[in-house]
């Protein structure tokens, strides 16, 4: 778990910045009313970021229980992060 201390900091970082981005883009193209839907717009990008962390941590040489231990934990310290953003 020490050697995937930074990746898992790393794709918190890059998968709260992909939602935040996802939320404005959808924002555009469609006007969210409310904090409630930007969070719903947010959740896909919170579960494709512990997809991306499973699938890279296998390329960065992790074992398959320390990738799907970063996953989860990306998906979920993700998730909640996003529900303090959105709806806090």
């Amino acid at each position: 778990m020490k050697r995937t201390f930074p990746y898992i900091i790393g794709f918190i970082l890059m998968t709260l910045l992909a939602s935040l981005d996802f939320v404005l883009f959808v924002n555009r193209l469609m006007p969210l009313g409310g904090r409630w839907l930007s969070f719903v717009a947010s959740i896909p990008t919170a579960v494709l970021g512990g997809y991306v962390g499973l699938s890279t941590g296998k390329g960065l040489g992790l074992s398959h229980d320390d990738a799907l231990n970063m996953s989860v934990i990306v998906s979920v310290v993700s998730g909640i992060v996003l529900i303090l953003f959105f709806l806090l």
